[in-house]
């Protein structure tokens, strides 16, 4: 007989906070949704000692659990895939920086000061050449004036250093000694 004094202590308990509810609300427009959300508060709420009995109510719990877990799952699963994609950018960000700062250095060692104009990389991580650099665009000044054919010779060790094809390379000749010296600190 207990059970049937919980039962009816739960739906009191449940028609005061419905009406609490409903009486706090400021408008119409949430109505209805109070309403399918009661409405089903109010089958459980009926329906318990049905579930009780046949011993549903324990099923029903671990059903729910299941369910939550998973979506769980999905959340952190979305998560981190965005911040996968979030770190795969500032890897790649990083590795340029870095590829800007070596393709000076090879300049400098041509005595020639290279500014980087366009840096173009493969960045689809499914494909065997991510990370290659697919065209590269230099503006370049000697630093001392009167060698010839320094341009050609930077173009090939370019090539060669960083794998580039020739024909995806250009290497542009500035005026003037000391061309992007201020930005080749970067």
């Amino acid at each position: 007989m207990s059970w049937v004094y919980g039962w009816i202590w739960n739906l009191v308990v449940y028609f005061i906070l419905v009406t609490a509810v409903t009486s706090v609300l400021p408008g119409e427009q949430y109505r209805k949704y109070i309403r399918l959300f009661t409405g089903v508060m109010m089958i459980l709420v009926m329906a318990d000692p049905l579930l009780q009995l046949l011993r549903l109510d324990e099923s029903l719990l671990s059903s729910f659990e299941e369910y939550s877990v998973r979506q769980e799952k999905e959340e952190l699963r979305e998560e981190m895939e965005a911040m996968e994609g979030v770190a795969e950018s500032y890897v790649m960000e990083h590795y340029r920086r870095q590829l800007e700062f070596s393709i000076r250095q090879t300049g400098a060692q041509y005595g020639a000061v290279l500014e980087v104009e366009e840096l173009l990389l493969e960045e689809d991580l499914e494909s065997p050449d991510y990370g290659r650099i697919l065209y590269l665009s230099v503006g370049a000044s000697l630093e001392e004036e009167g060698q010839d054919g320094w341009e050609e010779e930077l173009e090939e060790r370019l090539s060669e250093e960083f794998g580039v094809a020739k024909s995806n390379l250009s290497v542009r000749a500035q005026e003037g000694a000391g061309y992007g010296q201020r930005q080749s600190g970067r």
